[in-house]
């Protein structure tokens, strides 16, 4: 069968490979992790994060003639340690799992309707700076940062209206990303094929929230964060088996803002009071 492929995507783009100097990456943030925590203060605290996010894509070429964007709600949840780092600094180290999503739909309803979900194994790794805050007399204090995120892409899958698919009498789509080349022919019905996918996603994260210490060695985290990915999806676009007319636009580099708690305790002082204060 001669598959028309329909090209909304730009033509050419060349990216360097972010993803290609990941080992050398990872090397750096363990020696710079292991470098501060010989130099930190006697603070190691352990806990947990979970957090809440709308996400959307960025493209460097969309066809915005035929497909809008709209932002998604995703989640993430995992385990956080941190580093008291000299009198104000925080060094905080994220191993999470992140579900981000993101809709592309048709400009006239019902041509396409395309959610991808997509699941991450990701490490953020935040410094972050501590401000005293005497507001209300509150035992709190302020905290901005920032820093690297590394973002594994281990799964995807979603689900996709059309009205190709609808002149084949299915309603809708519930596809799964296959990391692979289409092979024309021997493809597996309800999948979608990314030939050249970045599993490793790299980008910056920003973030600002109070920091609250009920005391005992609890901490309290609130934030609200911003990601910027720097990594595309992929470098080609992704094909479905069962829909000719419409190809996933893979390049896109994925943004999002996020509400997060993080729970943390001190394991080391277990919320003995010290001689110095922070803010002496």
């Amino acid at each position: 069968m001669l598959r028309v492929q329909y090209n909304n995507t730009m033509n050419s783009v060349k990216m360097i490979p972010f993803y290609s100097r990941s080992k050398s990456n990872i090397i750096l943030g363990c020696v710079l992790f292991l470098f501060l925590f010989n130099h930190a203060q006697a603070q190691l605290l352990v806990g947990t994060n979970a957090g809440i996010k709308m996400g959307w894509q960025s493209y460097d070429d969309f066809d915005t003639e035929l497909y809008r964007k709209q932002p998604s709600i995703g989640f993430s949840g995992g385990f956080s340690s941190a580093l008291k780092v000299q009198k104000r600094f925080l060094l905080q180290l994220d191993l999470s799992y992140l579900q981000q999503r993101k809709r592309v739909v048709g400009v006239n309803p019902g041509i396409v309707d395309n959610i991808g979900i997509y699941h991450y194994i990701s490490t953020p790794i935040t410094y972050k700076m501590e401000f005293q805050s005497g507001i209300f007399g509150g035992n709190f204090k302020w905290i901005v940062g920032a820093g690297p995120n590394m973002n594994w892409w281990i799964a995807g899958n979603g689900r996709l209206k059309s009205v190709e698919l609808e002149e084949m009498n299915i309603a809708v789509s519930r596809y799964k990303v296959a990391f692979q080349p289409y092979d024309e022919g021997n493809g597996e019905s309800n999948t979608l094929y990314v030939g050249e996918p970045n599993r490793l996603q790299l980008g910056l994260n920003f973030t600002g929230g109070i920091l609250i210490e009920p005391g005992g060695g609890h901490n309290l985290l609130v934030e609200f964060r911003f990601d910027w990915g720097h990594s595309y999806l992929a470098k080609s676009s992704g094909i479905f088996e069962d829909v000719i007319a419409y190809e996933d636009d893979l390049r896109g580099r994925p943004n999002a803002i996020q509400l997060s708690v993080t729970y943390l305790f001190d394991v080391i002082s277990k919320g003995k009071k010290e001689k110095k204060n922070y803010f002496d």
